[in-house]
């Protein structure tokens, strides 16, 4: 039997789903509000006196190890892909505090007393974490703001590193992190290999050409009548065994499936929504962002040696990271993407949410998008999908309902496609691990308890021993500039 399926936006999500329903007999629409296909993965164009770039905000990064299904679906497609070295770095304009993983020993030789003290705190973070990988630990959903008073973490800690570290890679609002659950942060870095990110830079890779080339690649040989651009979905009804889709300025058509490849959000405006779908999606909430693509360097460290591929700015408005008053912006180094230190080219930036805006000679254009805020209810209604999937045949596929990130989304886009059509368990040309099976997006665990005591026992001795050494020398200059002084 032929069915007839629409899917609505064209996302990572989206574009999975459409891409793995073209391999079945099923007729498949794709409806997108926009002229251009991609949702959140739109190109935009760079020009100056010297050169001219197509720049892809999303950069479509992924890391091969962790991201294995969107890796194998690019090497099918045959999609050129380049190395990007992953380096994080904070700059804090309050304190004057900064560190980078690309230059970090000439870091140490400023601040080496804080240095010690955040990279204890660093270790300890990642071997006293690994049982809040399990979704049932009794404190799974404690606040991360929370466990980081209770466990008595430093501030130099909290302040230029946890909290700077996940702003910067999961963008979200600093004042949002801290009633973030401790197990979801702590998965979301061990999945992703950003735990412990500190003295080394971490190899993912990025589609050359931005989305555009696998978007070009998916509707190759595609029938026009097949995807509906810059037509908006109006409303969704539930009418006896049909869903009946209506678009604005458009006739009426009738599905057999609709998958909605939207936010929550977008989702709830289109659908006539039952009371359980409408508690579930409503936990669902978005903060605006705003990007900025530019050229001004005054959003990145004042020394070009420390410049990493993913900048953090903590604003003069500075209060300590467990506060509601703590803000800061991320500066993308785009450049790194085509060459590890930029060489002499001009930088290409991208700055998300900045305190003031860049020098207006320096921008080459600003927009905004809404990203998903991830605290308790959200994690909650991530939980609580399954009651409502496929209900009423509508189906709900994003990433922001999961991780956020291009796998997530291509993974639900292709577990929403292979549920409709079971045959797509064993057509898919690449193996296809899901979210629970093994291999995929496993969290991998230090060797052993016992290993990390012993490393965590050592460095709080070398942290003491250091502490006092510190202590003791600042004496002694006290004393030999006291005798001086006497002698004169």
């Amino acid at each position: 039997m032929v069915l007839r399926i629409a899917i609505v936006g064209s996302g990572i999500s989206g574009l999975a789903a459409f891409w793995a329903l073209r391999l079945t007999e099923h007729d498949v629409h794709l409806y997108e509000r926009s002229d251009c296909l991609g949702g959140c993965e739109q190109v935009f164009s760079w020009s100056d006196e010297e050169e001219k770039a197509l720049i892809d905000p999303t950069l479509t990064l992924y890391n091969p190890t962790s991201h294995p299904n969107l890796a194998a679906w690019l090497s099918y497609l045959q999609i050129p892909t380049i190395p990007v070295h992953y380096t994080f770095g904070v700059e804090n304009e309050s304190t004057g505090f900064g560190w980078s993983s690309t230059s970090l020993w000439r870091l140490f030789s400023r601040n080496i007393f804080l240095m010690c003290r955040m990279l204890y705190d660093i270790w300890r973070f990642h071997l006293t974490t690994v049982d809040l990988t399990n979704p049932f630990h009794p404190r799974w959903f404690d606040s991360i703001g929370v466990f980081l008073r209770r466990e008595k973490y430093s501030h130099i800690f909290c302040d230029n590193y946890l909290i700077p570290l996940i702003a910067s890679t999961w963008i979200q609002d600093p004042r949002c992190i801290l009633s973030m659950p401790t197990g979801a942060v702590v998965s979301y870095l061990r999945r992703h290999r950003f735990q412990p990110f500190f003295a080394r830079s971490f190899l993912w890779r990025s589609v050359e050409g931005g989305a555009k080339r696998y978007i070009e690649a998916i509707f190759d040989n595609t029938d026009d009548c097949q995807v509906h651009r810059a037509t908006r979905v109006h409303r969704i009804l539930h009418e006896g065994s049909r869903l009946r889709l209506q678009v604005e300025n458009g006739p009426t058509s009738d599905f057999d499936h609709v998958i909605l490849a939207t936010g929550p959000a977008n989702a709830l405006q289109v659908l006539d929504a039952t009371n359980e779908e409408r508690k579930v999606l409503e936990k669902f909430r978005t903060t605006t962002h705003t990007v900025f693509l530019h050229s001004d360097v005054k959003f990145l460290p004042p020394t070009r040696e420390i410049w990493a591929f993913r900048n953090y700015r903590i604003h003069r408005s500075y209060s300590d990271a467990l506060s509601e008053l703590y803000s800061g912006s991320t500066t993308t180094y785009i450049n790194y993407v085509q060459n590890e230190k930029g060489g002499d080219t001009k930088p290409l930036l991208l700055t998300t949410d900045p305190e003031v805006p860049p020098q207006e000679s320096e921008v080459q254009c600003t927009f905004m998008y809404d990203g998903p805020v991830y605290d308790k209810d959200s994690i909650v209604a991530q939980r609580e999908m399954k009651y409502i999937q496929g209900s009423r045949n509508i189906w709900f596929t994003s990433s922001s309902l999961a991780h956020g990130l291009s796998e997530d989304g291509f993974c639900q886009g292709i577990e929403v496609a292979r549920i409709i059509c079971p045959e797509l368990t064993v057509s898919l040309p690449f193996k296809f691990r899901g979210r629970h099976e093994k291999g995929g997006n496993e969290i991998n665990a230090p060797r052993g308890r016992h290993f990390g005591s012993i490393w965590q026992s050592v460095l709080h001795y070398m942290l003491v021993c250091y502490s006092w050494w510190h202590k003791l020398y600042r004496i002694w200059s006290r004393i030999s500039d006291g005798e001086r002084m006497w002698k004169r």
